[in-house]
């Protein structure tokens, strides 16, 4: 049979000649078994290729598996059988941990039973029934027969009389049934409970037991049954969390001196136990001693500062002042109005006014909460008292008219016999009331006058975004007209003015603003610019600089200066008048050389003023290295490369690398340190090319500094010197190029 006839045969068929387990090996196929559908012949096929007996294959047997899975996820044939885990089934660190474990148990359990088996079962002092026939006393002049009784003989049975023994039986039927006696005293749970012969280790068992019944009982709102069971577990062991329980449950029940003794008994075991002193305060606070009840609360908050119910419930002890609850009631009257809770807002509105009568916001609450219910007389008399309290209410005013024309509809021409009485409001409250009013436009003009300077200033900003300096500049001046002590609205006028080249009066802001605050960095640098306009300027930037040494515009508008003051230096002015200068005769060329050496020496000793040569941090160091690449003095850059340690330059390097930079260091390196120090050029480089962002500016650098860069390499290649070899140099080399 070929193996295309066999794959056409139906797929459940099978040979009868076939065992259970045996199926052709043409069916161990990928093909074959990717498409058969029965599961039972399939399970068959992964068993025999799991006997091995027609050879092992791991990855058909694992394709045969999943193509059950596929058909029946929770097919038997699918399941492995798992061994007993052994140590060589876990970790050396698991293992130990499970082998740790094992050990402490069984010490512990060896340890319990030496003190069980130490421990007396009963003490003297328990009442224990005794031991039966322990208190039996035998007399000795009784005799006592050693002979058996008989069996009494079936001659007895003719004396027994069965009509009378029937008739006993109709009478104990006939007689009523006595009543069910309930004993109440069975259903009460007694608060204590016997525990004679328990260990300490039951004890506690059997107390948290209670516990719990009373944490059960207590949940399902049975709170007399929580203080038996809390009652109970405390007669057994005293446990802190039986106490703060069963005085919680005495608090649902009001007992509150029976609150305080449990608390006293918790901070006696626990002295700073947060929930015994939270419901001591509770009790004092009901009990109405709020001194106790706000030392409490201290107490706790020491240790839980941020909890915000213990901040409200503080709150709340120290409200004992009717003005303080007439604010409380007015406020929830009128969250009440918003919801459109009228009635409730009316309660509140009204509790307010008993404390506080003639309340101008709890008048007004009442009104509309009177009026959204049409009952128009209340609510006009409340908003006519209110009138009378603040004739300036606008609101007041148009619900009056409003609630006139209602009324005047409703009872005609006499609705105004009809209204309740309006209570007059004393003279006193007026005159209070209206200055209050005038502290509170006070309020509201300082609150607009801020509001507009926020404005001009936000406005302000937008124009120097967009480029209009000029309008900017009258934003900022009537920002300072309303607050002229304002040092922000300085700096940024001034800013305007340097924009628009009015460097004078730039300068005059920025010392307002340094007048205002003295290291403003702002004011420096502007004013500095302003004096760049006006020639002064140095100072101001260094002054920037030592404040901030991150700020690299006035790093750079310092170099631009210095760079520009030194030029000036050079060419000199020509205003300035000439010296004259008297020429004598020498008789030698060796005053003409000393001439020059002088000359040469005064250069040096004007460049070494310049530069700082000794620098002592990256600053320093990046302010000496620009100076010397701006005059091009490659020997000032020498000196400066052999006070630096060779591991520390790119530390110091690192914020003032670019391309220029590194090609000045090596035109240096090459010119002044390779002839006289290879081993320190060697270093350099060495250290040189692990700088922040060295790769980006290698790839900036031009074809000459290149070049420069590769006859450096060249050079440091034909100097013998025992610090490096030529392999190092071929490897530092291609770092470089």
């Amino acid at each position: 049979m070929s193996l295309d006839t066999i794959s056409s045969s139906p797929l459940h068929t099978q040979p009868a000649s076939l065992t259970t387990h045996s199926v052709p090996v043409e069916h161990l196929d990928y093909k074959y078994i990717e498409k058969c559908s029965d599961l039972k012949y399939l399970e068959k096929i992964l068993g025999v290729l799991r006997s091995g007996k027609e050879g092992i294959y791991p990855h058909l047997t694992e394709f045969c598996e999943k193509h059950i899975e596929k058909l029946d996820p929770r097919s038997r044939a699918l399941r492995k059988e798992n061994f007993p885990a052994t140590s060589a089934s876990f970790s050396k660190d698991e293992w130990d941990q499970i082998t740790n474990e094992l050990q402490t148990w069984e010490n512990e359990i060896k340890i319990n039973d030496v003190e069980l088996n130490k421990q007396l079962f009963f003490c003297n002092d328990v009442n224990i029934p005794p031991v039966r026939g322990s208190n039996l006393t035998y007399s000795g002049d009784k005799a006592y027969s050693k002979t058996c009784h008989l069996p009494r003989s079936y001659q007895d049975w003719d004396k027994f009389d069965v009509e009378k023994e029937c008739a006993k039986i109709d009478e104990t039927l006939t007689t009523k049934e006595s009543a069910a006696i309930i004993d109440d005293s069975l259903l009460k749970i007694q608060s204590k409970i016997d525990t004679t012969g328990l260990t300490e280790q039951e004890k506690v068992v059997l107390a948290n037991r209670e516990k719990d019944k009373g944490n059960e009982a207590f949940r399902a709102g049975d709170y007399e049954e929580a203080v038996t069971y809390y009652t109970r577990s405390v007669y057994i062991m005293p446990m802190t969390t039986a106490y703060n329980n069963r005085a919680q449950a005495e608090i649902k029940l009001q007992r509150w001196y029976d609150v305080l003794s449990d608390c006293e008994r918790v901070l006696q075991l626990e002295p700073h136990n947060t929930k015994a002193l939270l419901r001591r305060a509770t009790a004092y606070k009901q009990l109405e001693n709020l001194q106790m009840a706000h030392d409490d609360i201290n107490a706790v908050l020491r240790s839980e500062p941020n909890n915000m119910n213990l901040n409200v419930f503080f709150l709340c002890l120290d409200i004992d002042s009717p003005e303080d609850l007439c604010i409380l009631y007015s406020n929830r009257a009128a969250c009440y109005l918003k919801d459109g809770n009228s009635s409730d807002c009316i309660a509140d509105c009204s509790r307010a006014l008993e404390l506080q009568p003639f309340s101008l916001k709890p008048l007004l609450r009442r009104a509309m909460a009177y009026e959204s219910l049409e009952r128009y007389r209340k609510a006009y008399v409340d908003y006519k008292t209110a009138l009378q309290i603040d004739s300036s209410i606008q609101a007041a005013h148009d619900s009056v008219n409003r609630i006139t024309r209602l009324l005047i509809e409703q009872d005609g021409a006499e609705w105004r016999q009809k209204l309740p009485e309006i209570p007059a409001v004393p003279v006193s409250l007026r005159q209070h009331h209206t200055a209050a009013t005038s502290s509170t436009h006070l309020h509201k003009e300082n609150d607009t006058q801020e509001a507009r300077f926020t404005s001009l200033k936000t406005e302000g900003n937008e124009l120097v975004k967009k480029g209009q300096y000029q309008e900017a500049v009258g934003k900022y001046s009537e920002c300072l007209k309303l607050k002229s002590d304002e040092c922000a609205i300085f700096t940024n006028r001034a800013l305007c003015f340097i924009k628009l080249k009015r460097f004078a009066e730039a300068k005059q802001d920025c010392n307002s603003a340094l007048n205002l605050e003295s290291s403003n960095k702002k004011a420096f640098y502007r004013r500095a610019l302003a004096n760049k306009g006006l020639k002064a300027c140095s100072s101001d930037l260094q002054e920037v600089l030592r404040l901030d040494t991150s700020v690299q515009e006035a790093q750079q508008e310092l170099d631009e200066v210095t760079a520009l003051l030194k030029q000036q230096r050079a060419t000199g002015s020509p205003s300035q008048p000439r010296r004259d200068i008297t020429i004598t005769e020498v008789e030698d060329d060796d005053e003409e050389g000393d001439a020059v050496k002088s000359s040469s020496d005064g250069e040096q000793k004007s460049t070494s003023q310049t530069i700082n040569l000794q620098p002592s941090n990256a600053y320093e160091f990046g302010q000496a290295l620009n100076a010397a690449r701006s005059l091009n003095d490659t020997a000032a850059c020498a000196q400066l490369l052999r006070t630096v340690p060779p591991d520390s330059l790119p530390q110091y390097v690192s914020t003032q690398l670019d391309g220029h930079t590194l090609s000045f260091i090596m035109k240096t390196l090459d010119t002044h340190l390779l002839a006289s120090e290879p081993g320190v050029v060697y270093q350099l480089l060495d250290h040189l090319h692990t700088t922040e962002r060295f790769s980006m500016v290698l790839m900036m650098l031009n074809p000459d500094e290149r070049r420069q860069m590769t006859q450096l390499f060249e050079h440091l290649c034909s100097v013998d010197c025992e610090d490096f070899s030529q392999n190092d140099i071929k490897n530092l080399a291609n770092k470089y190029i």
